[in-house]
C-alpha cells in the first residue's frame, strides 16, 4: 500500500511539473497536483507521527514533518 501511495505521489508530481512547464495558466491546476503529491507522499508518515505523538514520544519523524511543512511554505 505504501508503494502505491509513493507511485501516486510521483505521478502527481510529474503531472504538476508538466502542467507548470507547458501551460502558463491555470496555476491552481499545477498547485493542486503538487498538493496531491505532497498528501500522498506523507500519508503514512503523518499517521506514524500522529500515533507517536499521542503516545508521548517525539522522535525524528516529528521534526522532519515540521521541516517539510516549513520547506513547502
Amino acid at each position: 500500500m505504501e508503494v502505491a501511495f509513493a507511485i501516486l505521489a510521483g505521478i502527481f508530481l510529474l503531472i504538476g511539473w508538466l502542467i507548470s512547464l507547458y501551460l502558463s495558466e491555470p496555476n491552481w491546476l499545477s498547485f493542486g497536483c503538487y498538493l496531491l503529491a505532497y498528501l500522498f507522499g506523507c500519508f503514512f508518515f503523518l499517521r506514524e507521527v500522529i500515533a507517536d505523538t499521542l503516545r508521548g514520544r517525539f522522535e525524528i519523524e516529528f521534526l522532519m514533518l515540521f521541516a517539510a511543512i516549513g520547506a513547502a511554505a
